[in-house]
């Protein structure tokens, strides 16, 4: 695939998922902030207001302000050029990986944009069942989650399929046996 197709997907996600995220953080700010959750569904989808200073479910909210700055705006504006570079000079990339590595790339461009603009992410979902429940997150970390699987099932499912294939014999029969 050409630079130009993989830049294309990217941008066009990026795009996408930053304005959805963006425009869901600030549905949430007017429509929940202050107020109690509101759930969907037996209680199994929560909509509540959280301001995170912390990365992923609160990861660091107790460090220092300079170094929560340092890990989650610095270094990962690092890791997103970083990420960016690295989408642009892999060029045996498929367009459903591109896709994966846009996903994470616009999460994790997102989050840090509200770091940088007002020091903190909002979050505004939590789901679960009974006693089981996930943290609270937003769009762009389900952005990051959907693009790590699909670079993960695309680089996984890859190797376990030539591996697989590599087990015919010279004759063609299949010597693996699940």
């Amino acid at each position: 695939m050409t630079v130009g197709n993989r830049m294309f997907i990217v941008l066009v996600t990026l795009s996408a998922c930053v304005s959805w995220d963006q425009a869901t953080k600030l549905l949430a700010r007017l429509l929940l902030a202050g107020r109690h959750p509101m759930s969907l569904w037996g209680n199994s989808v929560r909509f509540e207001y959280a301001e995170n200073v912390g990365a992923f479910l609160g990861l660091g909210d107790q460090l220092s302000d300079p170094m929560r700055w340092i890990l989650l705006v610095a270094m990962a504006s690092l890791l997103l050029v970083g990420l960016t570079l690295f989408i642009y000079l892999k060029h045996d990339l498929t367009p459903v990986e591109t896709l994966g590595y846009g996903l994470i790339l616009a999460g994790g461009t997102s989050n840090v944009f509200n770091r940088i603009m007002s020091g903190y992410v909002i979050d505004f979902l939590n789901v679960g069942f009974g006693g089981l429940r996930t943290g609270i997150f937003n769009v762009a970390d389900v952005s990051i989650l959907i693009g790590f699987v699909i670079v993960t099932w695309q680089r996984w499912g890859v190797v376990q399929l030539a591996t697989v294939e590599n087990c015919n014999d010279r004759e063609g029969n299949n010597l693996w046996t699940p």
